[in-house]
This record gives structure tokens, C-alpha cells and sequence, in this order.
């Protein structure tokens, strides 16, 4: 599966890699470079190549992040998805999702070592 041609070239490589490896890693990306539209080009590709509806945890470090700045990205990058789709949780109530399955989990501002 191939992203859009107008995605820049790290946006595309990584988007690409990501779906080549499983649908599965880490974006180790500047600031800026367009890690959370990364995000979001990958949480489309996976509802397309799915064909249902998912359920995606977007889990953030803020409640800024969690109640303006992700709700505001996806209106903006995918205005036909359903929000009430995702459950966005800050790092610190993460465990309000124990026991319970996503079909796509972001961590957004999560170290990787």
C-alpha cells in the first residue's frame, strides 16, 4: 500500500515503511516533520485496507493534546472519520484502558529506547 504523492518524502518513506513492517513501529521524527499527520495518513490506510469501522486509543502527555490538538488534526486530515471511534487518554489515565483491545494505538510524544 502506497501513500499520496503530495505527502513529503520522509512522510511517505515512513508511512510506507510502517505498513511494509506489519503495520507496526515507531516514528522517530523531528519536530515538526509531521509525526501526528504520519499518524493519521496511517489510521486512514488501515480503515480503507480494513474496510470497517476501528477502534484507535490516541494516548498523549497533555490534556491540550488529548481535547483540542488530536480531536482538531483529525477534522482537519480525516473530517469524514468518526471520533467516536477513538478513546484519546493522557499517559497518566492510561490504565482506564486495561483489558480492553484497539485495532490501532497511538502514543503520541512517547520516548523509545
Amino acid at each position: 500500500m502506497k501513500i499520496q504523492k503530495k505527502k513529503s518524502k520522509i512522510q511517505r518513506a515512513a508511512v510506507n515503511k510502517w505498513c511494509n513492517k506489519g503495520h507496526n513501529g515507531t516514528l522517530a521524527m523531528c519536530t515538526g516533520s509531521g509525526k501526528s499527520k504520519c499518524a493519521l495518513d496511517i489510521i486512514s490506510l488501515f480503515v480503507k485496507e480494513k474496510k470497517k469501522k476501528l477502534k484507535v486509543a490516541v494516548i498523549v502527555p497533555t490534556e491540550k493534546l488529548r481535547d483540542n490538538n488530536w480531536p482538531a488534526e483529525f477534522k482537519k486530515w480525516i473530517p469524514d472519520f468518526d471520533l467516536s471511534q477513538v478513546t484519546f487518554l493522557c499517559y497518566a489515565s492510561a490504565n482506564k484502558i486495561k483489558g480492553k483491545t484497539f485495532d490501532l494505538v497511538v502514543l503520541d510524544e512517547a520516548l523509545s529506547r
